[in-house]
């Protein structure tokens, strides 16, 4: 679906408009200390240390602010409400509390007290935000023209068009006025479609209005086809067949305010701004706690800022029969192989088939899990059950686990096995530059079928001219084939590209021993020594510093090869 404009990103752009230094000594220690934590992402040290340096300094705005919005950000979003309070009676108001005060209001049903701070016009940073809180306020309220005039004054923005036909169609749907959502839709066109949300919510009204063709075009040919998660399937398989389909995108103009900041979340996050998307994220779960695809983009952004334990939480949130269950499953497998936990990922994933079944997305998973572990027989055998369990296993996105699969027996020594997994991923996908580059790496490493394998590694460099692996299988192709003097040239960028991998250092100190630069080739087999790769051939390496390439060749019986 499209990404919103720079002009709509721009709009969500907010800033602390408070000053960041302590105008007094009190809490100064506690307060660089919460700075630093929430630099790094650590924001339950950095909520303790901001509550400490207010506790030492009570009349300082910088530091309730600090809290309140740490706070947030590890999902204490009433506790972050006190502190606020104590800005606001501190004669200090930002966007943060700006937001946060009216959003705690809706959750208490205050809608009332909601709309009063949300028409502040103090607050202009975020104007499109104010906008649609105060919409989904004032329907709250019992004002429902009121609102729905709110979001429609959004259409005088360049570029929220889209943003205003959307909630406009929300809130008619949401009072059972279904047509009025339709035409809302079918005059915005694909400008309305602003979030995954906006497609489904589409879907659903025109399945509730019995226009299961529109809803199936929709599903299968337009915005819809590229959704591809069990909510979207379940739908896209109801509107096919015709059965009922209720509208549940929004129960309540809670659910309306959380979909307006769940459409921050996401825009913020594409415009890597991930604290303020984690910020919108958190107020969104507060408003509704139940939407798992909240719950996943915050485990995602915990991820991505390092608090691996805040991120389990998140996914742990999501129920295991919940629609987005296997992407959330995904995450928490990540998350254990990321601390190193990788015996525990694989547990996850295999407790999971064992209370899902045989679904090829959690097979799959299992078996990158299972080969990241060096478990590569098991791997094996996971991913032939994964391909087994497809109902197509000859559909062309059957390609990927072809591909997993040679990957694992390769590494276990089976490599015709391996080969005719490559060639039929190729057959699914002929121009897939990851195919592309293994099989032709692979019969070039084992000098078979050179020139063959020239042309894939060829097709899969135009694809992606930037990609040091595929740089390095090139230089390798003319090194395998005697063009040493092209290879020096290919082989450098492929390190530059790379840099820091051993086996990239290694072929290239092969390269330059071919053309007569040995003192050359010696520094790059010393710099694949002293990489951090594991899969590089030490004892053949420091052979060759020892007596050079040609004497190992010859102790090979591969003469210059």
């Amino acid at each position: 679906m499209p990404r919103p404009t720079r002009v709509f990103v721009a709009l969500l752009a907010l800033h602390l408009s408070l000053a960041p230094a302590l105008a007094q000594e009190e809490g100064a220690g506690a307060y660089l200390a919460a700075v630093v934590a929430t630099r790094d992402g650590a924001f339950e040290a950095g909520a303790r240390y901001y509550a400490a340096g207010l506790a030492e300094a009570p009349g300082n705005p910088v530091m309730a602010q600090g809290a309140m919005v740490t706070h947030v950000a590890i999902g204490d979003v009433a506790g972050a409400v006190a502190f606020a309070e104590t800005m606001a009676a501190l004669g200090a108001r930002d966007e943060f509390s700006g937001t946060l005060v009216p959003v705690s209001a809706m959750v208490s049903g205050d809608f009332e007290a909601a709309l009063a701070a949300l028409d502040d016009e103090t607050l202009t940073q975020n104007p499109m935000l104010n906008q649609l809180l105060s919409g989904w306020a004032a329907i709250g309220a019992g004002q429902f023209g009121d609102g729905v005039a709110r979001f429609e004054a959004l259409n005088t923005t360049s570029g929220l068009r889209g943003v205003s036909a959307y909630h406009q169609a929300l809130a008619n749907a949401y009072v059972g006025d279904f047509e009025s959502a339709a035409r809302l839709y079918q005059a915005a066109g694909e400008a309305a479609y602003v979030s995954r949300g906006a497609v489904l919510a589409h879907a659903q009204i025109l399945a509730t209005l019995e226009d299961y063709e529109g809803a199936r075009l929709l599903m299968t040919r337009g915005a819809g086809a590229r959704i591809n998660d069990a909510e979207a399937n379940a739908l896209r398989r109801n509107v096919i067949a015709g059965a009922p389909v209720s509208f549940d995108r929004v129960a309540s103009p809670l659910d309306g305010a959380a979909e307006a900041l769940m459409l921050m979340a996401e825009a913020l996050r594409n415009d890597d701004a991930l604290r303020l998307s984690l910020f919108f994220a958190r107020l969104a779960a507060y408003l509704n706690p139940a939407r798992d695809d909240v719950a996943v983009l915050i485990g995602d952004i915990l991820v991505g800022k390092g608090q691996n334990a805040l991120a389990l939480a998140a996914y742990n949130a999501v129920d295991d029969d919940a629609p987005l269950a296997l992407v959330a499953l995904a995450g928490k497998a990540g998350v254990l192989e990321a601390q190193g936990e990788i015996d525990a990922a694989i547990e996850v994933l295999q407790d999971a088939i064992a209370t899902q079944g045989e679904v090829p997305s959690l097979l799959n998973m299992l078996g990158d899990g299972l080969r990241r572990a060096a478990r590569f027989g098991e791997a094996v055998e996971v991913y032939s059950r994964a391909i087994a369990a497809l109902d197509n296993p000859e559909a062309p996105s059957a390609w990927s686990l072809y591909y997993a699969r040679a990957t694992a027996l390769e590494r276990e020594d089976r490599w015709p096995e391996a080969e005719a997994d490559l060639r039929l991923a190729l057959q699914l996908s002929p121009e897939q530059p990851l195919v592309l580059n293994m099989l032709g790496y692979s019969l070039v490493d084992r000098g078979l079928a050179l020139e063959e394998a020239l042309g894939m590694i060829e097709r899969a460099m135009e694809q992606r001219p930037d990609d040091g692996y595929i740089t390095d299988s090139l230089g390798w192709a003319y090194y395998r084939m005697g063009r040493y003097d092209e290879a020096v040239s290919v082989m450098l960028d492929a390190v530059l590209l790379r840099p820091g991998d051993g086996i990239l250092n290694d072929h290239y100190g092969d390269v330059l021993w071919m053309v007569g630069r040995e003192r050359e080739a010696a520094f790059q087999w010393q710099r694949a020594l002293d990489s951090r790769s594991t899969d590089i051939d030490r004892p053949r390496i420091e052979a060759k510093l020892e007596r050079g390439l040609d004497a190992v060749l010859e102790e090979e019986g591969n003469g210059n090869q």
